[in-house]
């Protein structure tokens, strides 16, 4: 449990600053992403 909660805190400090969420979140709904709503795309 030690070594998932240390992966966890490396990914948090280390990878995820440099991934930009909505817009991979973009991509991997494709047009999907297109006819959501603002408010649907505020809470994914």
């Amino acid at each position: 449990m030690e070594l998932l909660a240390s992966t966890l805190n490396l990914t948090k400090k280390k990878i995820i600053p440099y991934i930009d969420l909505e817009y991979s979140t973009e991509m991997a709904l494709g047009s999907y992403w297109e006819s959501a709503r603002f408010k649907t795309k505020e809470n994914i």
